[in-house]
């Protein structure tokens, strides 16, 4: 990518208010494509490390969204694309079959996963105004077994807040997130929709610019 602008930083992954990993991750935005990129460790129960890559086109709509996981019990691979007016999942294992299913996918579509990248993404297509709401359609993919369904999200910007400060960077902006089942999280970010602070969820511990 020509004229790339980058950014680094490293998150708390919380649950039920207690640490249970970290997401390193990176942001590279071109002026002919979009990538982001994660690494997770869960340090919980679940205990995996997690290795993602979402491509973008320039207007941050979804391309293709990579996973790969490495567990006590193997390495498995999730890829998922935009192949026209469909989203098409491939979940891929070292053994058995491999499992693929297709949604359907349109320019208004967006895609959620574990990561706080996807919700910066939506933040980032949605022109809202403080005090104005927008809901959207979702492919949502579950963080677990990696089946991807259709459901419907609310993302409504608040009145911005006081600006205050999260491991160094100001947070600007206020949203609330409107999930399935109606569950809520509060979202604080900075001027460019990086989030800093997602509610029980992400935590800022580092952030800058790499040059």
């Amino acid at each position: 990518m020509d004229d790339v602008q980058r950014w680094a930083g490293l998150y708390r992954v919380l649950e039920d208010g207690m640490d249970i990993g970290t997401e390193a991750w990176t942001r590279e935005v071109g002026s002919d494509q979009i990538r982001l990129t994660s690494f997770i460790t869960r340090s919980d129960d679940a205990e995996f490390e997690e290795e993602i890559e979402i491509i973008l086109e320039p207007d941050w709509r979804p391309l293709q969204v990579n996973i790969d996981r490495e567990t006590s019990e193997g390495t498995r691979r999730y890829v998922g694309r935009r192949v026209g007016n469909s989203w098409i999942s491939q979940v891929i294992r070292e053994s058995g079959p491999m499992r693929t299913a297709t949604l359907a996918f349109d320019e208004s579509t967006h895609v959620d996963y574990f990561t706080a990248h996807t919700n910066s993404v939506s933040i980032q297509r949605l022109p809202l105004n403080p005090r104005s709401g927008q809901e959207i359609d979702v492919v949502f993919i579950d963080p677990d077994t990696w089946t991807p369904s259709l459901v419907r999200q609310k993302y409504a910007r608040q009145d911005d807040p006081e600006p205050f400060e999260v491991a160094g960077v100001m947070a600007t902006r206020e949203w609330l997130y409107q999930g399935m089942s109606g569950v809520e999280f509060r979202i604080w970010t900075d001027d460019l929709n990086i989030i800093l602070s997602y509610e029980d969820t992400f935590e800022t511990v580092e952030y800058h610019t790499v040059v």
